[in-house]
């Protein structure tokens, strides 16, 4: 099950937005149903504990 993604105002972000801009990037975008979530998510300060609804691990920038 797919989770939903919503905005700061807490409005839902459509799926085909969200697979256009993986489909635009040039890295690796994480979801929390993929198995490496738990393992991308955590940070130095593990007294943080976030859960974001994307996790994009970029190679470079746009030239």
């Amino acid at each position: 099950m797919a989770t939903r993604l919503c905005n700061r105002n807490g409005a839902p972000i459509a799926s085909a937005i969200v697979e256009e801009f993986a489909a635009g990037l040039a890295g690796k975008m994480i979801q929390p149903a993929h198995p490496d979530y738990d393992t991308a998510r955590q940070i130095w300060n593990a007294a943080i504990d976030r859960r974001p609804g994307l996790i994009v691990r970029c190679l470079g920038v746009p030239t």
